[in-house]
């Protein structure tokens, strides 16, 4: 194997795993970085003038009880040495688009398009309209934002729809 092709391939593992990792962040609740991911997709593109690896149509990202489901998603990276692989690349960017949904168990948020940005430590999820759920609990609004290293997160409404909450309170078990 060429040093160019492995290359490829190594960012383009490393790109799947961080978007697993950073995308979920949000909706997961235990970590699943040592399980291994399954990508499917109709089409893989690498382009390393570009610095990019795109994956198009119906694509799947699979790590344990984690799914991401889009039309395309772009990892871009930058040159150099990455935090865990000698020689290989780190993320600068990762973009998913059409129908992003991921799901964990009884989670799930819904979009158009989903941007990680490795700088900022964001997640931006916009469509309309962006719709998270936990059980019965939904929250929508045109886009959310959520910043990793601080543990918080805003959504906002969109000139045709305001934010929308439904909160269902935590049933509490009746003393005998």
């Amino acid at each position: 194997m060429t040093r160019c092709r492995y290359r490829i391939i190594l960012a383009t593992w490393m790109a799947v795993f961080c978007l697993l990792l950073v995308l979920s962040g949000p909706i997961l609740a235990q970590k699943t970085d040592q399980e291994p991911i399954h990508v499917t997709a109709n089409k893989l593109e690498a382009d390393i003038k570009e610095k990019k690896v795109t994956f198009k149509e119906a694509v799947r990202a699979v790590q344990g009880d984690i799914t991401i489901t889009c039309g395309m998603m772009t990892i871009f990276y930058t040159e150099g040495q990455s935090s865990g692989v000698e020689g290989g690349q780190d993320i600068k960017e990762i973009v998913a688009s059409g129908n992003v949904t991921m799901t964990q168990k009884n989670r799930q948020i819904k979009g158009e398009r989903a941007e990680y940005k490795n700088k900022e430590r964001t997640i931006v999820i916009t469509g309309n309209p962006v719709t998270a759920r936990e059980g019965s609990n939904v929250v929508s609004g045109g886009r959310m934002i959520f910043y990793l290293d601080e543990e918080r997160s805003i959504v906002e409404g969109v000139a045709t729809k305001q934010v929308e909450a439904t909160i269902f309170p935590e049933k509490k078990s009746q003393p005998k």
